[in-house]
């Protein structure tokens, strides 16, 4: 099976530059089929030549990176820049090397990072016996984005090695309707059961069972891990109970 990697880039960086150069695509077609084949067998128009120079006199290297075969284009993102350097000092054009600009960060996997920050940053204050502690709610927001990512993925291990960390049930039972309790609670419930600890799951989403107005997930991982024991007919007056409040999750049960 072909892998794609970073020759397939800088051929959609040659097809990008072809149009930057002369204002057209390399192929064009009335139907996306058609141009595909294009790509696959056919040879782009050449550009420039010995009676027409083009505008950055980048004809070469173009041809390079529309190369057929991946062994024949640029053979990395640095040789690619370098040619990309001296084109510009040969027409006497400014070149900057573009940096992205870091828009978030994601820390590394929570299994291995997450008890790291909580054991030694400073920014984490533990009490004596260090059986708890107090950290800003914006330093874990990375880290619960990641659990999040996680779970997406169905790495429940792996998000469960936060949630776990993060929920405190004594905490949860005397504040069951704060919202940032309530969804490490059901998070940490749903990576349970996916790891196959339902009858642990029962115990901490029953933290949440005094609440005045619990989350959809609550119902409907609650019902998940009493099906997985075997409780079915707790399962059934959970479901029953979280229909009633909120009809419209009817459906997830259905496609369940």
């Amino acid at each position: 099976m072909p892998v794609v990697g970073h020759s397939a880039d800088i051929y959609s960086l040659g097809v990008l530059m072809y149009e930057w150069e002369c204002g057209t695509r390399p192929f064009t077609g009335k139907h996306p089929e058609q141009i595909a084949l294009q790509h696959l067998l056919e040879t782009p128009k050449k550009l420039g030549g010995m009676l027409k120079r083009t505008r950055f006199g980048l004809e070469k290297l173009i041809a390079a990176c529309l190369e057929k075969s991946p062994h024949n284009r640029p053979r990395s993102y640095d040789e690619l820049d370098s040619a990309l350097e001296a084109a510009a000092k040969r027409r006497g054009i400014q070149y900057y090397k573009y940096v992205p600009r870091l828009r978030w960060e994601m820390p590394l996997v929570g299994a291995r990072e997450f008890p790291r920050f909580m054991d030694l940053s400073p920014r984490v204050r533990h009490n004596a016996d260090r059986t708890y502690a107090i950290v800003g709610r914006s330093d874990l927001k990375k880290y619960v984005q990641e659990a999040d990512v996680l779970m997406s993925t169905g790495d429940y291990a792996q998000a469960k090695e936060v949630y776990g960390r993060l929920f405190i049930k004594d905490l949860v039972e005397s504040s069951p309707g704060y919202e940032w309790g309530q969804l490490m609670c059901v998070n940490y419930g749903l990576c349970l059961i996916e790891t196959g600890e339902p009858e642990q799951a029962i115990e901490v989403l029953k933290a949440l069972a005094s609440a005045k107005d619990k989350p959809a997930a609550y119902y409907v991982n609650l019902s998940l891990a009493q099906v997985k024991v075997g409780d079915f007919s707790s399962a059934i007056a959970t479901a029953e109970e979280g229909l009633r409040i909120y009809p419209k999750i009817r459906a997830y049960w259905e496609i369940s």
